[in-house]
């Protein structure tokens, strides 16, 4: 008789910090971003970060199974909006991320 097949249903959370306010208008020349899950992620990289706006991503790194770090650069003066949407990566039982979290910054140049 085999061992029943373990099924989690429990979705996986993220959430987020910044080196700097989100919201704000400046010229700083980049913007560090951590993310932390829940769970340990399955398939949490750096196409799982959405970017509106002029900007590039850089640096991407898996601090952890359940930590990540990226920085985000101006290309020109923009409004930028950095986005994790639900379903973005997978915990080890294929669920996807519940929520979302973004961050937004207008770079000004000034």
């Amino acid at each position: 008789m085999k061992p029943p097949i373990a099924n989690d249903n429990t979705r996986p959370k993220i959430s987020m910090t910044s080196s700097q306010a989100s919201g704000l208008t400046n010229n700083v020349s980049f913007v560090d971003l951590s993310f932390v899950s829940t769970m340990d992620t399955s398939h949490f990289t750096e196409s799982s970060i959405v970017v509106t706006g002029d900007a590039s991503l850089s640096n991407f790194t898996a601090i952890s199974a359940t930590e990540y770090s990226v920085r985000v650069t101006p290309n020109s003066v923009t409004s930028i909006n950095i986005t994790v949407p639900e379903n973005a990566y997978t915990e080890q039982y294929g669920n996807g991320n519940e929520n979302e979290v973004s961050f937004d910054w207008t770079y000004d140049n000034v």
